[in-house]
């Protein structure tokens, strides 16, 4: 029995995962079907002008240099912005449409935790973002039209100083891709990509976060709101400049406590990996007394990550000690799609019932709406 391939490819999800994950680009052909129809070039114009979307426009003024304004936009704006060469970028995709959540779906043998959005590019003939690097992995996809893209394995990694958005000084493409309706490339992070409209040209990406150390270390020590101060008591009278030795071994030793009990950092970084990436707002709803016969949905923002070797499951930044029958009661749950409906069962509700009452104050899941 032959294995099942990923995205109509000649590779299985095994081999991707090996041979090209996080190490080099990969196109494929007809990954998906009927991607023509997900959306027109007036959705996404709509989009931009709803004040609840992240949107933003890049386009080239009369120097050809490209400008960044970001979202919402009026009519009037768009209908400008539009006469130039431009590229109207649309995020969080996913949670507007049961149709975009679906390719969140399809990325699900990649960890829930690391993935980011689904977002979109509409653009006009000839327009171009220009080369760029991007410290995350991607999947980009065709929807409408036809576009081009370039690739360079090993960049110089020196920005051009005249645009507003981050464009290579150099690029030296090693190979290039067009790609037409359906067909989709993989490019990892460091690798420089340049895409260019071969036509009004709609496409997607689904795109995945890196933890970068100097971001996440930065944030783990930021998180603490109390902290102490380096008394310096002795002074070198020889030079007003001198730096203490005692200095340096203050903050080496602060840096080793904050980071030598694990349990604080684990803690610290399992919340962070479940961050909501926008609110959960509650309902303000009593908590039911009974969730049996209730038809329920999950919040599109409900996010987790678990901690497999000391059984911690972190659920919009809160944690529970879960045995391994509860964590299997509960995965449905987390794993719902939100633009379906779900029902509890009585083992659920045995097994579960403060994770199940904490997601109902907070919002996460709610009484399916009409």
């Amino acid at each position: 029995m032959s294995k099942k391939t990923l995205f109509n490819s000649d590779i299985t999800k095994e081999e991707f995962l090996k041979n090209y994950w996080n190490k080099r680009p990969y196109l494929f052909k007809n990954a998906f079907q009927d991607t023509a129809s997900l959306a027109e070039p007036d959705d996404f114009l709509d989009l931009a002008m709803d004040e609840s979307c992240e949107t933003r426009l890049v386009y080239k003024d009369e120097n050809a240099k490209r400008k960044l304004v970001h979202g919402p936009f009026t009519q009037q704006q768009l209908s400008d912005y539009t006469k130039k060469s431009f590229a109207l970028i649309g995020h969080n995709l996913n949670t507007l449409s049961p149709d975009f959540y679906d390719f969140q779906e399809a990325v699900d043998f990649i960890p829930g935790w690391e993935f980011d959005d689904v977002m979109s590019v509409y653009s006009n003939d000839e327009m171009s973002l220009g080369a760029h690097i991007d410290n995350y992995n991607v999947f980009i996809f065709q929807g409408q039209g036809r576009r081009k893209w370039e690739i360079e394995l090993a960049p110089n990694r020196q920005w051009r100083e005249d645009e507003e958005i981050k464009v290579l000084q150099e690029f030296n493409p090693d190979f290039e891709w067009s790609l037409e309706p359906g067909d989709m490339i993989y490019v990892p992070p460091g690798v420089a990509h340049h895409g260019t409209s071969l036509s009004e040209s709609i496409s997607y990406s689904i795109g995945f976060k890196s933890l970068e150390t100097n971001d996440t270390l930065s944030s783990f020590f930021n998180s603490f709101e109390e902290s102490d101060f380096f008394s310096n008591e002795q002074f070198n009278t020889k030079s007003k400049s001198d730096v203490p030795s005692e200095l340096f071994a203050f903050f080496k030793e602060r840096a080793k406590e904050l980071l030598s009990d694990e349990d604080v950092f684990d803690t610290w970084l399992l919340k962070s990996l479940s961050a909501p990436k926008c609110p959960i707002e509650a309902t303000g709803e009593q908590t039911p007394n009974s969730y049996l016969d209730l038809t329920l949905e999950r919040d599109v923002h409900l996010k987790y990550a678990h901690q497999a070797d000391k059984g911690i499951t972190a659920i919009n930044r809160k944690l529970y000690m879960l045995t391994d029958k509860q964590l299997g009661l509960l995965l449905p749950i987390l794993d719902s799609n939100p633009f379906d409906s779900f029902e509890i069962t009585e083992e659920q509700q045995i097994e579960l019932r403060e994770v199940l009452d904490d997601l109902w104050n907070s919002g996460a899941i709610f009484i399916q709406a009409d």
